[in-house]
């Protein structure tokens, strides 16, 4: 039973992960609207706190007894699932502030080449003297 709830959580997380992914563009956005220092350390700090809540939920509910080889009492099902989902969460947003700072400098504009064509009859070669 534990392993069916552990993948049965598992893939919540993962489609959460997914239509947050179909959402990025929005994501994007919203944060590119906070200062680019704050945005770094929010990022940063969305990480850490992430983390620290996934696993120190899961440190928590494993010195009670909603965890056992054989399987995960609901409740303590249904905690950790949150606590998973509210990871997911927390690092889609970090990454998306990660990201939004490295590609500020980016541009989607198409550069000119560094070539130009000349027009017919006219030719690259300079006259010899």
């Amino acid at each position: 039973m534990f392993w069916l709830q552990v993948a049965l959580s598992f893939a919540l997380w993962m489609a959460y992960g997914g239509t947050q992914m179909r959402r990025s563009s929005e994501i994007r956005q919203q944060v590119q609207k906070i200062p680019r220092v704050k945005r770094g350390l929010l990022a940063a700090l969305l990480f850490v706190v992430g983390a620290g809540i996934l696993f120190g939920g899961l440190f928590v509910l494993s010195g009670g007894d909603g965890v056992k080889p054989s399987g995960m009492t609901v409740p303590a099902w249904l905690i950790i699932t949150l606590l998973g989902l509210i990871f997911v969460h927390l690092q889609t947003f970090s990454t998306a502030m990660l990201v939004s700072m490295a590609m500020e400098s980016v541009t989607n504009d198409p550069l000119p080449t560094s070539r130009t064509e000349n027009p017919p009859g006219k030719s690259d070669e300079t006259p010899s003297a």
